[in-house]
């Protein structure tokens, strides 16, 4: 069940407020088959959660657009009405993009994701990571044939965990650590040409 409900904030935002609830029979678990190390999926629990999420959503002319959200969730097996693993409470992300010449976009986006439990019984920390992209599609006469040529190239940036952030996410019972620390700081470039 979700309740959604929305209200334009003159032209340019829209704000979002839901609440949600859902249960889930049969979840499937990783469940040990006996004392060796064979794993074996099984659905084995049912499990509740319910939360708020909260959302604006802004549109600044053509050149800039942003977006703020924010989801409080409590996931719980209904059983024993222990928190479920690598379900986290708190969830935020903000990103804004800029136009800043016709083809040219720069973005910046922003997550951050509370504590979650393992399957060791242990939480991992908190963590919040920083991406940026910037893509670049020149939009040149097609009069010649280099402008021709061009105009089918795009080209994209992105870097992922921009500030180098350390953090980790919960391991399943088929590793030997509870939580699994995840990459640093990522570069990707990517040239695409349109046929």
């Amino acid at each position: 069940v979700e309740l959604i409900y929305q209200q334009r904030l003159g032209a340019r935002a829209l704000w979002t407020v839901s609440a949600f609830n859902y249960r889930v029979s049969g979840l499937i678990d990783p469940t040990p088959v006996d004392s060796s190390s064979m794993i074996q999926f099984r659905n084995v629990s049912d499990a509740v959660a319910s939360g708020l999420e909260f959302g604006l959503d802004l549109r600044l002319g053509h050149q800039v657009t942003g977006y703020v959200n924010y989801t409080y969730q409590r996931a719980l097996d209904e059983a024993t009405r222990e928190r479920l693993t690598n379900s986290p409470d708190h969830l935020a992300k903000a990103g804004i993009g800029l136009s800043l010449a016709p083809g040219v976009r720069v973005a910046a986006e922003s997550r951050y994701a509370s504590g979650r439990r393992t399957v060791q019984n242990t939480t991992t920390d908190p963590f919040g990571v920083v991406n940026l992209n910037r893509s670049f599609a020149p939009r040149l006469s097609t009069s010649s044939t280099m402008g021709r040529g061009l105009s089918r190239l795009d080209l994209a940036v992105k870097v992922s965990n921009l500030f180098d952030a350390g953090y980790a996410t919960p391991g399943g019972l088929e590793h030997r650590q509870s939580a699994i620390v995840q990459d640093g700081r990522n570069l990707l470039a990517e040239l695409r040409f349109r046929f």
